[in-house]
């Protein structure tokens, strides 16, 4: 509906809840999704946010059982629902139509996953790589594409049908151009910013 909006965590150490921020006849408002308490990373860490069918959708983590959740906005109410369990950190994702991709690190390990929510529900696979640093994934033209660092290769690593090793690096961040063109910027330790396309 054209409304300015995103997810977040907030408040302190022990007291982390997950918030819906929009901005309403120019005055944000902030709506409470989710909370915690007790020590730790509590409520909404990893928070990402996107649309379905003009309806917002958001991914997070919460460190109470280690919940890899989403919740979800229908018809002015929001819905919980627990996805997995010891997963959901470092999460990115991008939506198209009815369908949404999601790339997303396990919290035991450094495993890598690639989920997909849809209207048939939730399916998951596991990626050939390990991450200890941030993912990014685009939908260009309802294509899904993503990158990573791959901590078992020491490369960037870019995902479409496989996994393919495009540079030593720290992963940055992925940008797809509405033209299907691909274009990668990424961190080399002690040597800069770095662009591949």
């Amino acid at each position: 509906d054209g409304e300015l909006a995103m997810a977040h965590q907030y408040s302190g150490l022990g007291d982390r809840k997950l918030g819906y921020t929009r901005k309403v006849n120019g005055s944000w408002e902030t709506r409470q999704l989710d909370s915690s308490s007790g020590t730790g990373l509590g409520s909404g860490k990893y928070a990402s946010l996107t649309h379905l069918e003009d309806e917002p959708v958001v991914f997070y983590h919460t460190a109470e059982d280690d919940q890899f959740i989403k919740t979800e906005r229908n018809n002015g109410s929001w819905e919980r629902e627990v996805i997995e369990r010891n997963t959901g950190q470092f999460i990115s994702w991008d939506s198209c139509g009815k369908e949404a991709q999601v790339i997303y690190r396990s919290r035991e390990n450094s495993s890598l996953h690639r989920g997909t929510l849809s209207e048939s529900g939730w399916t998951d696979q596991r990626l050939d790589g390990d991450t200890d640093a941030a993912t990014d994934v685009e939908a260009s033209g309802c294509k899904f594409r993503g990158a990573f660092h791959n901590t078992l290769t020491g490369q960037v690593t870019y995902i479409e049908n496989g996994t393919e090793d495009v540079a030593p690096g720290k992963f940055s961040r992925l940008s797809l151009e509405k033209s299907d063109d691909m274009h990668l910027s990424y961190y080399r330790y002690g040597e800069g910013l770095f662009y591949a396309s």
